[in-house]
């Protein structure tokens, strides 16, 4: 279990500071923007930041879209954009892109990191396959369906 913690942690830490050359859309043109709304964040505050992965391998470009909002009455909602840290501001166009994706989230306040897991506990087989949410037009996801891994 320490393992798995271990490599999760990682795979954070490299997708959120060391992707500096993907440009990634599986979106289609005529798609509706897309933005994701969790809800039920207690007892936190400040920034967070969403990163939406197709896959936990290191070794390909992961990374579809991210986003960072700040938390307002218990929840947030993240306008996500495809990658693209050529851009003046790091955020490529926004992202229209549809399907199954793996989701983490990062809390500025205390730099922890969550995964989407359905609502149950992380196992060994997630760090391999974790879950993943079939993001759509509406995303509305309830904080307890994420989970804190250290």
């Amino acid at each position: 279990m320490e393992k798995t913690k271990f490599w999760l942690r990682m795979m954070v830490v490299v997708l959120l500071f060391g992707l500096a050359v993907i440009n990634c859309d599986n979106g289609n043109d005529n798609d509706l923007e897309k933005s994701i709304t969790i809800t039920g964040i207690t007892g936190r505050s400040g920034e967070v930041y969403v990163v939406i992965l197709k896959s936990f391998d290191l070794n390909a470009a992961s990374v579809i879209a991210d986003g960072e909002g700040v938390i307002s009455d218990d929840s947030i909602t993240v306008k996500l954009f495809s990658i693209d840290y050529y851009g003046s501001d790091g955020y490529g166009p926004p992202w229209t892109g549809s399907g199954n994706y793996i989701i983490l989230l990062s809390f500025e306040e205390d730099w922890s990191s969550w995964i989407y897991t359905n609502g149950v506990e992380i196992t060994m087989d997630m760090a391999i396959n974790p879950p993943r949410y079939s993001i759509s037009n509406s995303n509305i996801i309830p904080f307890n369906r994420f989970r804190e891994f250290d």
